[in-house]
């Protein structure tokens, strides 16, 4: 009777490319199918929503809004929320649709 001894250098070589693979899936996933994903973007939640949002510092951004079919402008700090502007409907449809 032989003992088989398993071949290592085959199973390193197999381990590698198993990794490969699955780290070429994760960026993948990440690089094109995350972003185009937009969950509760199109839903029909309400009256209000935020359609995007531009971090300028850790705690101030800008915030697209669609209130009634308006859209609006706004900037937010950690004591303030103001308007900025108010977009023309075909300037928001054209931002949103981006």
């Amino acid at each position: 009777m032989t003992a088989t001894t398993p071949d290592f250098l085959w199973l390193f070589i197999r381990m590698v490319i198993g990794l490969v693979v699955v780290l070429g899936l994760a960026l993948l996933l990440i690089r094109y199918v995350l972003p185009k994903a937009r969950w509760g973007k199109n839903s029909k939640t309400g009256w209000a929503g935020v359609i995007g949002r531009v971090m300028l510092e850790p705690r101030k951004g800008l915030y697209l809004v669609k209130i009634v079919g308006r859209y609006f402008v706004l900037g937010s700090t950690d004591q303030n929320l103001s308007l900025i502007s108010e977009l023309t409907q075909e300037e928001g449809e054209k931002i949103e649709n981006t």
